[in-house]
């Protein structure tokens, strides 16, 4: 009874945290701005991580193959796993054979890279890298060392790797930047964190290849799109359902 009470007690101090910050970052309150003088130090450091790979006082090891980032400058998510299967079907198409890198949130894998297929455990390399193997046939590698992920794929002797998120894994090299966004949200209120929701400024946005804006009104600037779901898989088992079949009759 005491972990039940203990378990519930965090899940409802993360609810109160989260949507403090969803107000601090999205809803305009001022409480944000007691933690601007924090996102200035945040701000110097990644701006100053990221001279020191692109002047090359860190190394950035050679991978053998191009890489394509779909990443994000928030924090949360914005719709970047589908636009990653989208770019790996453009490949195929191309009659290339793409890898895709992942992090592998939510997994419980080890640093070391691990290679992952459509019968692959998420509880083992996360979720995301499951599915975006059953869809697109990838062959995917998941570790936090990105760079080992992309050799360990370059070995296996694909065309190309696209990595899920890593915009700010500069140690990683990258021949093609694309940013989402989340249409909706945009950038919140602009501010790093954890003023804001920003792990980069959006002038760092501006110098990616693509901003693909997801969703919204419009009103940030980007290429459009819209992600529209078509039917809904069985977490075990391979049985599908189109999204009319749940309507009441």
């Amino acid at each position: 009874m005491q972990r039940s009470t203990g378990s519930n007690s965090a899940m409802k101090m993360q609810a109160r945290l989260r949507k403090f910050f969803e107000d601090c970052w999205y809803g305009g309150s001022s409480w944000s701005l007691l933690l601007v003088p924090f996102a200035w130090l945040f701000g110097v450091v990644t701006r100053l991580r990221r001279a020191l790979y692109l002047l090359r006082l860190m190394p950035r090891p050679k991978l053998g193959v191009p890489v394509i980032v779909v990443g994000n400058v928030s924090v949360g998510g914005t719709g970047k796993s589908p636009i990653v299967a989208w770019v790996a079907e453009q490949l195929i198409a191309q009659e290339l054979r793409p890898g895709i890198v992942s992090r592998g949130y939510g997994g419980s894998g080890s640093a070391r890279p691990l290679l992952v297929t459509a019968e692959s455990d998420p509880a083992v390399c996360g979720d995301e890298p499951v599915m975006l193997a059953r869809v697109t046939g990838c062959v995917v590698c998941v570790s936090a060392d990105r760079v080992a992920a992309v050799r360990e794929l370059a070995a296996k002797g694909v065309d190309a790797v696209i990595s899920d998120d890593g915009l700010q894994h500069y140690r990683m090299r990258r021949a093609v930047e694309l940013v989402v966004v989340d249409g909706a949200r945009g950038y919140g209120n602009r501010r790093l964190l954890p003023a804001g929701p920003l792990r980069e400024s959006v002038r760092r946005a501006g110098k990616a290849d693509a901003i693909l804006v997801n969703g919204g009104d419009g009103a940030t600037d980007g290429i459009q799109f819209e992600l529209i779901p078509s039917g809904v898989r069985a977490l075990q088992g391979s049985e599908t359902k189109q999204l009319a079949d749940f309507v009441a009759q």
